[in-house]
């Protein structure tokens, strides 16, 4: 109908109705950014521009497409700086960036861009975030950042590398880090990358004072000197800018019928990668918690791990419990030992006793004076109170050595019931931490993402002026002939889009129950951790406590030994003393002196291998109690 009026040019742009263009017009940014993509992925729409673009400037039956052009190239030929960059060696970076001043200006600026723009990330974001930031961190603020210049943006797997290929694309006029630096920034690299965000956050700052591209009273050379005076990021954006506001132009003087066709699948399908955008983002978070659930689930592991030493360790303490069982029936067999030796001391004395009577009746008969029996009688008394004397301490003895037998016995009785008790609650622990639970910690099986849908976004033409007008031609006498069926198609769409959005509400319930599930779990875990870690810190403190015991009693069966010992001495000393008295009492009658001699040193020998027996069994079983117990 109107075609050749249409893509000539003669159109008048001024009767453009501004009110019918689509949404994306009205927003300053929109123009550049939501159709042609930088992006390495978007090369092929970035070489068909500039096609385009080309293509545009050697056609004559656009006039003002030529003048803009012409006026436009002229303009940039004159600024050698753009058209000599890519020939000349990278320049000396002269922003002070070591300089702790202008760092905290790069940080403020930062900080300000990216809360004001709603930058958003797992952790909210501070202003000690960029004093010392994660890697994640810095490759969030990248992607936000390149994201800001180009939404059409597409990251492959490795986004250190997508980093660097990005930098060349958007000319960074200094020196770009490596790949390897970018995927691990240190302290030392890092005002050099926080230098990269600042010029990306001033960069994303230009894109929003583009001037309004309205087609009421268009003026080609008004809008060339406007962007020339504030030029986009570098002479490629520009071209592409100018190039994009020349075919939308093109594209604008379709009909309004088509153009609505393509702007409701345009939001539809807007909305919908909106969605899918949304619920990536929280199926990335859930993986990051399910990760974070794998380390608990490793750290209950090692937890069983050391449970299963404890549980070695009580066995051994079984067996030091028996070894110290052992030792007691010894310490008794010795006490029973012991108990003769004390008996065969009395029957000595009784028989001491009894020779002294007949040798008092023996001199009596022999008519002895009554002064010698007298002193004979005192003798005798003397002798008789120094063996109830030994008789006493013998006594004695024997009633401390049965007061410390008892004591031993209790003290290892009261052991014996404490590690019993250690013994059940570290079994009932291993038994709540049973492996057979292992079950509850499993991976959780997260619920498969909703099939991924391509972008369709409205098509720019591509290809060469003259394939540009019969193709523009056929397209409108199609959509004229087939719009009743494109209203239906539209209809499906929406059937579909409505079918799309009930799936994405319902994967939304479906995590949203899933995050209260891993939150419920995660509580749950953090107080059986809790539980367990305050159940092994009371069963290690009564463990140090038993073996303080343990030590105290070694302590005291030491000073019981020692105590004998002693006893021993002050045997030896009274039986010392006993011998010089029977020689003094006898040394005229040298018979009986050396009879009692003789009677005494066998007694003194006997009694004192009993001891010697004994405390050498004593110190055996001090000694094995202290190897077990590694003292």
């Amino acid at each position: 109908m109107n075609s050749n009026r249409r893509m000539s040019g003669d159109y008048p742009l001024k009767q453009l109705d501004a009110n019918n263009l689509p949404p994306r017009f009205d927003k300053r940014r929109s123009s550049l950014l939501k159709r042609t993509s930088l992006a390495p992925s978007g090369a092929r729409l970035l070489n068909s521009s500039q096609a385009t673009l080309s293509s545009v400037k050697s056609r004559k039956s656009l006039p003002f497409v030529e003048s803009s052009a012409q006026s436009h190239k002229r303009k940039l030929s004159g600024n050698e700086t753009i058209n000599k960059r890519l020939s000349m060696a990278i320049p000396d970076d002269p922003r002070p960036i070591r300089s702790h001043q202008y760092q905290e200006k790069m940080r403020n600026d930062i900080f300000a861009y990216l809360q004001n723009n709603g930058f958003e990330q797992i952790h909210p974001l501070r202003p000690e975030t960029l004093l010392k930031p994660t890697q994640k961190d810095i490759l969030f603020m990248f992607r936000f950042l390149f994201l800001e210049i180009d939404p059409n943006i597409r990251f492959s797997d490795s986004i250190e590398n997508d980093i660097y290929q990005f930098l060349k694309v958007f000319e960074y006029p200094y020196e770009i880090p490596s790949r390897t630096q970018l995927s691990a920034v240190g302290p030392t690299k890092w005002p050099i990358v926080m230098s990269i965000l600042h010029w990306l956050v001033s960069t994303a700052a230009e894109f929003p004072s583009l001037p309004e591209i309205t087609f009421n009273g268009f003026d080609e050379e008004k809008l060339i000197r406007a962007i020339e005076d504030n030029p986009p990021v570098t002479e490629t954006a520009t071209n592409l800018h100018i190039s994009y506001i020349i075919t939308s132009a093109a594209l604008h003087s379709l009909d309004n019928n088509g153009l609505e066709s393509f702007e409701l699948v345009d939001r539809s399908f807007d909305s919908i990668q909106g969605a899918i955008d949304k619920l990536t983002y929280k199926v990335d978070s859930i993986n990051h918690e399910v990760v974070d659930l794998a380390k608990i689930a490793s750290e209950i592991e090692d937890y069983q791990n050391r449970n299963d030493v404890l549980d070695s360790d009580l066995e051994r303490i079984e067996e030091f419990i028996v070894a110290v069982n052992s030792a007691i029936e010894r310490s008794k067999a010795i006490i029973s030992k012991k108990s003769p030796a004390l008996q065969q001391i009395n029957d000595e004395i009784e028989n001491l006793k009894t020779v002294s009577r007949q040798l008092t009746f023996e001199l009596e008969s022999k008519g002895t004076s009554e002064a010698e029996i007298k002193k004979l009688s005192t003798s005798v008394n003397s002798l008789e109170s120094k063996v109830s004397g030994m008789k006493a301490e013998c006594r004695s003895l024997e009633t401390v050595i049965e007061e410390k037998l008892e004591s031993v016995k209790t003290s290892f009785g009261y052991f014996q019931s404490s590690v019993k008790s250690y013994s059940d609650r570290l079994r009932a622990i291993l038994e709540e931490c049973n492996p057979a639970d292992s079950a509850r910690y499993a991976s959780l099986q997260l619920l498969d993402c909703p099939e991924s849908y391509e972008e369709q976004v409205p098509i720019l033409p591509n290809f060469q002026y003259a394939e540009f007008s019969g193709r523009l031609n056929e397209l409108r006498l199609e959509l004229e002939e087939t719009v009743f069926n494109k209203s239906q198609t539209l209809d499906n769409v929406n059937g579909e889009v409505s079918l799309l959005q009930e799936q994405i509400q319902t994967n939304r319930k479906d995590i949203e129950q899933l995050e209260i599930q891993i939150k419920t779990e995660e509580a749950r875990l953090k107080e059986d951790r809790d539980k367990k870690t305050r159940e092994s810190n009371e069963l290690a403190t009564r463990t140090n406590s038993i073996k303080n015991e343990t030590r105290s009693l070694i302590s005291q069966t030491k000073s019981l030994v020692q105590e004998i010992a002693e006893m021993k001495a002050k045997i030896v000393k009274h039986y010392d003393g006993f011998i010089k008295d029977l020689a003094e009492e006898f040394k005229e009658d040298w018979i009986i002196a050396d009879t009692f001699v003789e009677y005494a040193n066998s007694l003194d020998r006997s009694i004192q291998s009993s001891l010697f027996n004994a405390l050498n069994e004593i110190s055996s079983v001090i000694d094995q109690q202290e190897r077990m117990l590694g003292l």
